[in-house]
């Protein structure tokens, strides 16, 4: 095994065509994070969703896939 991934939070969201948050990736000296960043304001109760294959924005995807 290469690495890990971890999603933690991330994980409890949920896969949609039109999301209303999304992944940004950030990578430092310590490794890549993704932070999950809202589209717009969720009201509570309301489920935070992503658009799962969003590969090409992770930077080094041809390695990751």
């Amino acid at each position: 095994v290469k690495g890990y991934f971890v999603f933690g939070l991330a994980s409890f969201c949920n896969h949609t065509e039109e999301p209303n948050s999304y992944v940004d990736w950030v990578e430092n000296e310590v490794g890549l994070w993704s932070h999950l960043i809202t589209k717009k304001d969720i009201k509570q109760g309301e489920e935070v969703t992503v658009f799962y294959t969003n590969i090409d924005e992770y930077p080094d995807a041809d390695n990751f896939v």
